[in-house]
């Protein structure tokens, strides 16, 4: 894992290698063990005096500047350091993440004739593009963001991973192509400004949306979708940057026909062989473990895998804890460990050390998060680098293809109805009371209730400012026309982009491209890189998505259980009390403890910093629905984080 930076200059000027060296210098907490520069173009003598392998290239109408720093995982000697060459010099790239399936690929290219200097995946991604082109995109399996200087061509290439784990930013203002891992080496250049994108602020605050669209908070920095790439022509100008989709999941396609169980093996081998490929890896592995089911099943199959080697001794798993029983899953947690007899380290997040960090947080995290509960994931990778692991392994995005979430099967009752398959409807219902041990028209009426008031609740912009009196008019007015929320909701009702497809499969889709996954996948990079940790997520190998999606949504949600498919499989491997658990939690805090209690006071005093004029914030609103919610006249939602992790994020654009 890496961290990537780079400078594309269109308009006959040479890149300025001290900006370059501010962006690559900015994110060493991504890459501590190296780094390197490659300036390529019409520049003159500004070298970086520490870069002693500086390259540099003249005597052209263009100008690329590439940085690159390195996180040592595959292939720790000097032959893996960047920018990296290929072809005699005719290919350059920089890379962030990794290429599971690089030792396969080596294999195939070898046997057309190339041959290797490395043991990298790097050096596999260069002789992949020789070969194959823009369709070697297609033959990687893992996450990645890299951009190859293709001097045969005149293009810059750039890709990233079909799910997005791995960030890739950018800014273009028709003269400058400026792009990286974290929007704050963009906001190093000189040429780019520090504007606030009112749209992407309102949808957070309003909607409390992140990560749905192209758009970062940021006015002219916008963020490469996964399962696309950009080719930047150089030399050419009057050119608009035109992301390409590579990979898509196919709605329409269903695998039907098979048994319960044939479904279950299928799942159970694609789950191993994606986790065998996740701990490849020359420095030392470990995973996350919340107890529930998602990173318990991964530590159980690294477990059963490990004992094939009889190296089970090698595991060591990290989780967040809280002495309050309710936040806390000890209970499970133990159940794992004990099962699988990994060695387990612990963390105790506390919401006085969270505000005493909260800047540096913010900091790493470049936009606003949801809630406090990527800080216990924070603490979590902060725990793992103490104890000396490098890669760690992570259940991030399962919910998103399994449907783990209780919204889902709100969604899949409303479907059976829509469908008239009230068989079914009465089963589902009559499972899910049983399961959840509730009466019928209770969980009818709260399941039916919680989907319908907040599909209400986001097509409804009148009903909404009704509720919210603490934003200022100016800035509600701006963000209701920036909204990129806004602008989605008025593109489905001219057109249907899910044509065929159930509400399950809808749901699931959006969730997994746009409302959920891509900002989990944002907290999962920047917790980890933070703390110099690679972060890897088994079940969002591509193989495993294409293949769930495909699966029946009875094999999602079946008598009442939400991830049937998965729960099954799992028989025998996940212990009895962990594979049956009803609840979810996923990394969490007391964070209504927090704010309202713990740290009510650190929270009233950041509250009275915004000034009376503020452009966002009526601050005297915000504080009269905090007295609300410590009154009990509302419930506690994250919408106070919200407001804090804002102000924080604000005060660092000055």
């Amino acid at each position: 894992m890496c961290g990537i930076a780079g400078i594309v200059s269109l308009n006959n000027k040479p890149v300025d290698a001290e900006a370059l060296g501010r962006m690559t210098d900015i994110v060493r907490h991504r890459g501590p063990d190296g780094e390197g520069f490659l300036l390529f173009g019409s520049s003159g003598n500004r070298i970086i005096d520490k870069s002693s392998d500086l390259s540099v290239y003249k005597n052209t109408s263009w100008s690329v500047g590439l940085g690159h720093r390195r996180l040592s995982i595959i292939d720790l000697t000097d032959a893996g350091c960047q920018p990296m060459s290929y072809s005699n010099g005719k290919l350059w790239i920089i890379h962030n993440g990794e290429v599971y399936n690089y030792i396969e690929l080596r294999k195939e290219l070898e046997a057309k004739g190339y041959s290797f200097k490395s043991q990298t995946d790097t050096e596999v991604i260069m002789a992949a593009y020789e070969e194959w082109g823009v369709n070697c995109l297609s033959k990687f399996n893992g996450m990645w963001s890299f951009a190859i200087l293709d001097l045969r061509k005149n293009i810059l290439f750039c890709s990233r991973d079909r799910a997005g784990v791995k960030p890739f930013y950018y800014y273009f203002d028709g003269n400058y192509f400026i792009f990286g891992s974290e929007i704050k080496q963009i906001l190093s250049h000189q040429n780019v400004a520090k504007e606030i994108k009112t749209g992407v602020l309102f949808d957070y605050l309003v909607y409390g949306l992140l990560d749905h669209s192209e758009e970062t908070f940021y006015q002219g920095i916008k963020q490469l979708r996964g399962a696309h790439y950009l080719e930047i022509p150089l030399g050419k100008q009057g050119y608009m940057p035109k992301p390409v989709r590579y990979w898509d999941i196919n709605l329409n396609s269903k695998l039907t026909g098979c048994s319960d169980r044939e479904y279950e093996e299928i799942f159970l081998n694609l789950f191993e062989d994606s986790i065998k490929l996740r701990l490849r890896s020359d420095v030392p592995i470990g995973s996350c473990l919340s107890g529930g089911l998602d990173s318990s099943g991964i530590v159980c199959v690294v477990n059963k895998l490990l004992q094939l080697e009889n190296k089970t001794d090698l595991q060591k798993t990290f989780s967040s804890c809280f002495e309050n029983r309710i936040y806390d899953e000890r209970q499970f947690i133990h159940k794992i460990t004990g099962f699988t007899k990994v060695k387990p380290y612990y963390t105790f997040p506390s919401g006085k050390k969270l505000f005493e960090e909260i800047e540096r947080f913010v900091w790493h995290q470049d936009e606003p998060v949801i809630s406090s509960s990527p800080y216990a994931q924070w603490n979590v990778f902060r725990l793992a680098k103490e104890s000396g692991v490098t890669v760690m392994l992570d259940g991030q995005g399962a919910d998103e293809i399994f449907a783990g979430y209780p919204t889902y099967y709100a969604v899949y009752l409303i479907q059976l109805l829509k469908q008239l398959r009230f068989s079914a409807l009465s089963a589902e219902l009559s499972g899910y009371c049983r399961v959840r041990k509730s009466s019928l028209a209770k969980i009818a009426g709260d399941l039916f209730s919680a989907y319908l008031s907040r599909r209400l609740y986001r097509i409804f912009d009148r009903r909404v400012r009704h509720e919210i009196k603490w934003l200022n008019t100016d800035f509600w007015q701006e963000g209701v026309k920036q909204s990129p929320h806004n602008k989605y909701l008025q593109m489905l009702k001219k057109e249907n982009p899910y044509e065929g497809a159930g509400d399950l499969t809808k749901k699931l889709y959006e969730m997994f491209v746009s409302a959920s996954l891509p900002a989990l996948l944002r907290y999962e990079d920047k917790n980890s890189m933070a703390f110099s940790i690679e972060s890897r997520v088994p079940f969002l190998d591509y193989r495993i998505v294409e293949f769930v999606f495909s699966a029946p949504d009875n094999q999602k949600i079946r008598n009442g259980w939400t991830k049937y498919l998965y729960r099954q499989a799992m028989k025998g491997i996940l212990p009895e009390e962990v594979r049956l658990r009803r609840d979810k939690m996923g990394f969490v805090t007391p964070e209504d403890i927090w704010l309202t209690q713990t740290q009510r006071v650190n929270f009233e005093n950041l509250l009275q910093t915004i000034p009376d004029n503020d452009a966002v914030f009526i601050r005297p609103e915000l504080q009269k629905e905090f007295k609300s919610i410590l009154e009990g006249k509302m419930p506690f939602s994250f919408t106070p984080w919200r407001w804090i992790n804002a102000l924080v994020w604000k005060k660092q654009l000055s």
